[in-house]
């Protein structure tokens, strides 16, 4: 099992025994979603019909049934597997799950049985840019390791894994020199002097422009891009509070199957999630993708 780094300052899980809230979330699931008839699964299952469905292997947050949820996928059905001889590894600084082949390795997972209209999603979301994990994303994981019954012993392993703990709420970090410049919604929708839509998004009354990408040899370039891809198509010209909520999962918050269900703590979530991938990526206060220009001015 990988660890990281063990110079730097790591913990291990502090376990969320508490699984109150992430129940509750999964029943709501059930009654948002309609489940497909058992006949029509199995015909899928029989005749392997991949115009309808694709069989999904998930490693990391897509075993979490609220993480899938709050990213648009609903599978048909979901299966426990295991593959011996293969060991779950994290990559990149972001520390992104993923699995390698090791001798007597055992890796625990899930099969998802997944409409195929729902590729497109997983194909977005997922990529593999080795780093150490966060402690919200190894909570992710472990909630639906628990959810799906995978092996106790296999959940034990990962509880031990080496993780960058979650910072406190009075640690999050906030955009800072925002302009007193009110706009609304029409002033952004103007073309600019180069007769271009301004690319630009509103996070808790902050309004930040797009302002490019690193050069393609610049060691973020890969991120930035695809956090700029997911912006392009999920936050532009909007409030991105509730789709960063959803994407950026947090279980220690209510999940954020509704809009309703944004809270303050989403918010500053939000804010700082933003704050450490387009303002100040990897520490880098220099490496700043997108400025504060002004704040939204809200008619009533």
């Amino acid at each position: 099992m990988s660890t990281g780094n063990l110079s730097q300052p790591f913990n291990q899980l502090k376990s969320q025994r508490d699984n109150s809230a992430f129940e509750k979330s999964c029943n709501r699931i059930g009654l948002l979603t309609k489940p497909l008839e058992q006949s029509k699964i199995s015909t899928v299952l029989t005749y392997d019909l991949p115009e309808q469905a694709s069989i999904v292997d998930a490693i990391g947050s897509m075993i979490n049934p609220v993480s899938l949820f709050l990213r648009n996928i609903t599978p048909l059905v979901s299966y426990p597997t295991r593959c011996p001889n293969y060991e779950l590894v994290f990559r990149d600084r972001s520390g992104m799950a993923d699995i390698k082949l090791y001798p007597n390795g055992d890796f625990h997972g899930l099969v998802h049985l997944v409409p195929e209209e729902q590729m497109s999603v997983l194909d977005e979301i997922e990529h593999i840019p080795i780093g150490t994990p966060s402690e919200r994303y190894m909570d992710i994981i472990i909630k639906g390791c628990q959810h799906f019954q995978l092996d106790s012993s296999y959940i034990e392993r990962l509880e031990k894994n080496h993780v960058v703990p979650r910072d406190s709420r009075d640690k999050y970090e906030i955009i800072q020199d925002v302009p007193d410049v009110y706009l609304t919604t029409e002033d952004l929708e103007k073309d600019d002097e180069n007769n271009s839509k301004l690319i630009w998004i509103n996070v808790n009354g902050k309004i930040l422009k797009y302002i490019g990408l690193p050069p393609t040899d610049h060691p973020d370039y890969k991120n930035q891009k695809n956090f700029y891809n997911f912006a392009l198509n999920h936050l532009i010209g909007r409030d991105i509070v509730y789709p960063m909520s959803k994407f950026f999962y947090e279980p220690l918050f209510p999940a954020p199957l509704e809009e309703k269900d944004i809270c303050d703590d989403h918010r500053a979530f939000a804010e700082d999630r933003l704050v450490a991938w387009g303002l100040n990526y990897g520490g880098d206060t220099s490496a700043s993708y997108w400025i504060p220009i002004g704040k939204m001015h809200r008619t009533t």
